[in-house]
């Protein structure tokens, strides 16, 4: 009866060894070598460039946006858009999750570089996501954000849009160097 007892303990110990090397190897959400699945824009940053300098040496950025961005200013999916002066042409660096998900040559002719020295998207959801919030609109939130070259002597911008209705955006731009609240806007049908 000892040595039965023993036996049904030693076997129930490791089936529940078993389960949990078992569920350590089910994780749904990996880690990617940069740390995380879910990214900022200063993150991804030093990963497109690394990209865009294989495929052109004197490239530079000149859009660099996402949707379906967090609360917290961070995605899953970033694009990319470079310029090349010598090859005087754009390309396409998407990354997903962290990993490069394909390169290729832009449709766009954007050619004015985004200056050095821009804040990171978590900052820009802080000032912009309540902006949107405050108009009592956005039921679920849906959040797209972009970062353009600065026009006219101006810094680069961000721009987040918020969609707040059916066919409705509010669109709220934050200067991209100071981290000011420079503006929002609506787009859409039926304002």
């Amino acid at each position: 009866m000892k040595n039965r007892m023993i036996l049904v303990i030693g076997i129930i110990i490791i089936f529940a060894l078993i389960g949990v090397f078992a569920l350590k190897g089910k994780q749904t959400n990996p880690l990617t070598p940069f740390g995380e699945s879910i990214i900022s824009a200063k993150s991804v940053y030093p990963i497109v460039v690394s990209e865009a300098k294989k495929f052109s040496g004197d490239s530079f950025l000149v859009d660099l946006n996402t949707t379906g961005v967090q609360k917290d200013g961070k995605s899953k999916t970033w694009y990319a858009l470079f310029y090349s002066p010598s090859k005087k042409t754009n390309f396409k660096i998407n990354l997903v999750e962290g990993k490069v998900d394909k390169t290729e040559e832009g449709d766009k002719k954007k050619t004015e570089p985004i200056s050095e020295g821009w804040i990171d998207s978590i900052n820009v959801a802080k000032i912009a996501i309540p902006k949107c919030e405050e108009t009592g609109m956005v039921a679920e939130p849906d959040y797209f954000i972009s970062l353009d070259p600065g026009k006219n002597g101006k810094n680069a911008t961000w721009r987040m849009n918020c969609l707040v209705g059916e066919n409705k955006t509010l669109t709220v731009d934050v200067d991209a160097v100071t981290g000011e609240f420079i503006k929002t806007g609506k787009a859409g049908i039926g304002w």
